[in-house]
């Protein structure tokens, strides 16, 4: 009968039996007749084994989701060594170096550095270099760290803390005189007046302008002066305007108007000739 045990599957731990149940193993040719089979219960998942507890471990079916399931450590290939996962809030020493902390998210203002915290889903916050944060190399330059250069600035990369900053250096003063727009009797401005002429590259910046004043054309010259002429903006009546002859194109050297000479020579020279 199949129920009569034998040494062989007592041995085992099992009983025999036609059909054995879904949490028993049938071992067979332990049993009287080769339709019986050794019935032996399955391992249970929450027997303990060593190598699971070395891990810190349980074994169980399924694993909860605050744990890692590690496999081949249990009595069974249905098994997991259920071992809680690292706590992110842990601090470790790769990533105190690092000025940071461990945690499974980063903040906008932090950068998160990979495989410097306990487990792979956590990482190592560092916060993000400050712009504001003077530097060396900007110092020498005169300027300052800042995400934004004002309009009266100038930015100059690689200077700073990260590559989102600019080194801001005050534009140089169109104000400020130079030697080579003083040497031509002029002023440094953004702008010149109407009764000024412009001169660029002579002062501090691209966007500044030399301002010589144009020559009056009061100014007597050595051409128009032996023409008998004066130089002006305007003739009178009874003058003749020369060209090319004064300091400007808009001057004139004014000669006395040939009728004019003519007649006075008439009316005031003839007469106390005779």
């Amino acid at each position: 009968m199949c129920s009569l045990p034998t040494s062989a599957c007592t041995a085992k731990g099992g009983h025999c039996s036609n059909t054995c149940t879904i949490n028993e193993v049938p071992y067979y040719n332990l049993c009287n007749t080769i339709d019986c089979s050794c019935c032996v219960p399955k391992p249970s998942c929450s027997t303990p084994s060593n190598a699971c507890n070395a891990k810190g471990g349980y074994c169980s079916n399924t694993c909860g989701p605050n744990e890692d399931a590690f496999f081949n450590l249990c009595s069974s290939s249905v098994c997991s060594c259920c071992v809680p996962k690292a706590l992110c809030s842990l601090p470790t020493t790769a990533c105190t170096l690092k000025g940071g902390y461990c945690s499974n998210t980063c903040g906008s203002n932090e950068n998160a550095f990979p495989n410097l915290c306990m487990s792979s889903n956590c990482s190592c916050c560092v916060t993000k270099p400050s712009c504001n944060t003077p530097t060396s190399a900007c110092t020498a330059k005169g300027g300052r760290c800042s995400d934004k250069c004002s309009s009266n600035e100038d930015p100059f990369y690689n200077l700073c803390s990260t590559n989102l900053c600019f080194c801001c250096v005050q534009k140089p003063s169109c104000t400020m005189p130079t030697s080579a727009c003083t040497a031509k009797g002029g002023h440094c401005n953004y702008t010149c007046a109407a009764n000024e002429d412009s001169f660029y590259f002579l002062c501090n910046s691209i966007d500044c302008s030399c301002c010589v004043k144009k020559p009056s054309c009061s100014i007597p010259t050595t051409a128009c002066t032996a023409k008998g002429g004066h130089c002006s903006n305007k003739c009178s009546a009874t003058e003749d305007p020369l060209y090319n002859l004064c300091n400007t194109a808009d001057c004139s050297c004014c000669v006395p108007s040939k009728v004019n000479v003519y007649v006075t020579y008439i009316y005031k020279v003839a007469p106390a000739l005779n």
